[in-house]
């Protein structure tokens, strides 16, 4: 049976394997992953770089298939070395697809201001028994949503190594980004060398902790460096530039004044669910996985005009 292919604009074609990754083929289809798809990945980005109106979905994809590379060097330069099982893979696969699905609408601008970490929401999404990846997740083994979940907090014990695969210092999720987000916006500092990146490395242990841990040939350093310098640039003039910044303290400062308003007793747009956002109360996981940037913008009261 031919692959499932997926032609992206950053790695060209991501395959999937119809029998092998068929969990990954199944969380796709999930609610919590296809909700990515309205959250932006780079918030108010696009109104500075108005190519930049990519999705978490796609950024998602790209882990994931950056994943599955890191996985097939592994077998391909130490064979014999290390095992990665099949329920190594699976969970390995799953963590770079789910690890972004906590992201309230428009990313990070309103993480800290109103919802707190994504990655708590990633959790209370991996773990709730209302939710579809759940589902799919413990119908593969019945320990993989707490292990996925686990791995994606860094409380998990065990896989110290694949979990330094997807947050780390030089990981998946920072190699498809940088790649992701310098296309999208149209500048060149986001480009290394991602596939050498791959090849130079080795998992080992390490004498100070003994544990297993990705580490780089020293023939590794110049692609290191050059994928340092691409983070370092990316930061200041993408992440932080002035513009997007300055549009996050207004959007910011909106759901201020449209909390005091809902507080006060004021009538304002939009359903009980995004009220509950703007004013902190408790979400549940079934409504936090209704809020996206839709939902959210059409709020008369936190719409923001270029």
């Amino acid at each position: 049976m031919p692959p499932k292919v997926i032609r992206d604009p950053v790695h060209n074609h991501i395959y999937f394997d119809r029998k092998d990754d068929r969990l990954i083929l199944d969380l796709l289809n999930c609610r919590e992953v296809q909700r990515l798809r309205r959250i932006r990945q780079l918030g108010l980005g696009c109104f500075t770089y108005p190519g930049a109106e990519h999705s978490r979905f796609s950024h998602s994809l790209g882990v994931c298939h950056l994943m599955k590379q890191a996985l097939d060097h592994i077998r391909m330069n130490q064979s014999g070395e290390i095992e990665v099982s099949e329920r190594d893979r699976n969970t390995a696969l799953a963590v770079a697809l789910l690890h972004d699905i906590g992201h309230a609408p428009l990313s990070h601008v309103l993480e800290h201001a109103l919802v707190g970490k994504h990655e708590k929401w990633t959790v209370e999404l991996l773990t709730n028994d209302e939710s579809e990846v759940k589902t799919k997740l413990a119908g593969c083994h019945e320990e993989l949503p707490a292990v996925v979940a686990g791995l994606v907090t860094g409380e998990y014990p065990s896989l110290l190594w694949l979990r330094a695969l997807i947050s780390s210092q030089l990981d998946v999720d920072r190699m498809d980004y940088l790649l992701r987000d310098s296309y999208f916006c149209g500048v060149g500092y986001g480009y290394y060398d991602h596939q050498y990146a791959f090849h130079t490395m080795r998992i080992r242990t390490v004498p100070t902790h003994g544990q297993l841990q990705p580490v780089w040939l020293h023939k590794a350093r110049h692609v290191i460096e050059e994928y340092l310098f691409a983070r370092y640039y990316m930061h200041w003039n993408v992440y932080y530039h002035r513009t997007t910044k300055g549009y996050e303290e207004l959007l910011i400062a909106a759901c201020r004044r449209a909390a005091d308003l809902i507080n006060g007793g004021d009538r304002v747009p939009g359903d009980s669910i995004v009220h509950k956002f703007i004013t902190k109360e408790n979400l549940a996981a079934r409504e936090f996985a209704q809020l996206d940037v839709i939902c959210f913008s059409q709020s008369e009261t936190v719409r923001l005009s270029g």
